[in-house]
């Protein structure tokens, strides 16, 4: 009994951390707070995910490479040029391990607006650290474990926050269903997310960047977003405002045809993203969210996007994907108001 609230509990508030934290602040900057919400965040996550905690920063950066070059030879975690999970996570910790060390840098387009707080990210990111967790997860296991078989978890607890990320990435592009037609082989996995809070909703989240919420139509359900709302009624946090209406048809078009019958993406033209069914009437689908610059920006016309024609209009006013225009010296930092 101990072993299995144990592992469950280390498993949702890892992913949620993930999910919440570093996915969409750090990469995304989906919401704002200040500063000593932040930090308090920031270390939360890395307690919680402990042996296996990953760096704001670097995350960010792979995240958004990810999204520039969703499934291409260029994407650091594309299932569709690896045989198997295990090489992806191979290559996946090798990018992340060289932006960790600044032995490699990314595009400057994809740099700022992450938070930053090094002594943390030092201290929980070194191996005497991380080989500290693990002998405490060990000891529990020692105490508490009643079965021989419980042990097998035990490893899983170690590499957790990569493994999140592997499952995410591997089964998000091979496995479910569309809803939008993207230039990616992105899938939604599960209608209703427990297992990865939300993050299995990778369809909706690489045609809609931008919006908090990754679930789209009536069944589907994020529990991240659900986390994030509550935080928000707190006062804890301010989230970016998500287009509607309008808003979002300047950059969606509807499908006629039904989920199962879309083709597979490949990197190339295509049309813009199209939403089958809306999640609440009188709104589309979302928006593109994404710098000008990059290769998927276009708008329904197939023309290159320009910051008023990406489809997040409102979030030009607040906060943008990447925070490309936020001064230096408040990235990080946006107070909630």
């Amino acid at each position: 009994m101990h072993i299995s609230l144990f592992f469950t509990g280390h498993w949702a508030l890892s992913v949620l951390l993930q999910s919440l934290f570093q996915h969409r602040y750090a990469a995304h900057r989906m919401y704002a707070m200040g500063p000593k919400t932040e930090r308090s965040l920031h270390l939360l996550t890395a307690l919680v995910q402990g042996s296996s905690y990953l760096e704001p920063r670097a995350y960010a950066l792979l995240h958004r490479e990810h999204h520039a070059f969703a499934d291409t030879e260029k994407d650091p975690h594309s299932p569709a040029h690896h045989g198997n999970p295990a090489r992806m996570m191979l290559a996946t910790a090798r990018r992340y391990a060289a932006f960790v060390t600044r032995r490699e840098h990314p595009e400057a387009r994809f740099l700022g607006g992450y938070p930053e707080w090094p002594a943390v990210d030092r201290a929980f990111g070194r191996w005497p650290s991380r080989i500290g967790f693990g002998a405490l997860y060990t000891l529990f296991y020692w105490r508490f474990a009643t079965r021989r078989w419980q042990y097998l978890l035990l490893p899983l607890h170690y590499v957790m926050g990569p493994m999140h990320g592997a499952i995410v990435n591997w089964c998000g592009h091979r496995y479910g269903y569309r809803n939008f037609r993207t230039r990616d082989e992105s899938r939604n996995s599960l209608p209703v997310d427990a297992l990865c809070m939300g993050e299995l909703f990778q369809n909706n989240h690489h045609a809609r960047p931008a919006n908090p919420d990754f679930a789209s139509r009536r069944f589907e359900l994020d529990p991240t977003w659900q986390v994030m709302r509550l935080l928000a009624r707190l006062k804890l946090i301010r989230l970016a405002h998500v287009p509607c209406g309008r808003d979002m048809e300047v950059a969606q078009q509807s499908l006629p045809t039904p989920a199962r019958a879309l083709p597979s993406a490949r990197p190339g033209p295509s049309p813009s993203p199209g939403h089958i069914g809306s999640k609440r009437r009188g709104s589309a689908a979302a928006s593109k969210g994404v710098p000008a610059s990059w290769p998927h920006s276009r708008t329904a016309s197939g023309s290159p996007a320009t910051p008023a024609s990406l489809g997040t209009i409102a979030a030009s006013r607040w906060t943008s994907c990447w925070t490309t225009w936020m001064p230096a010296s408040r990235r990080g930092t946006t107070p909630a108001r």
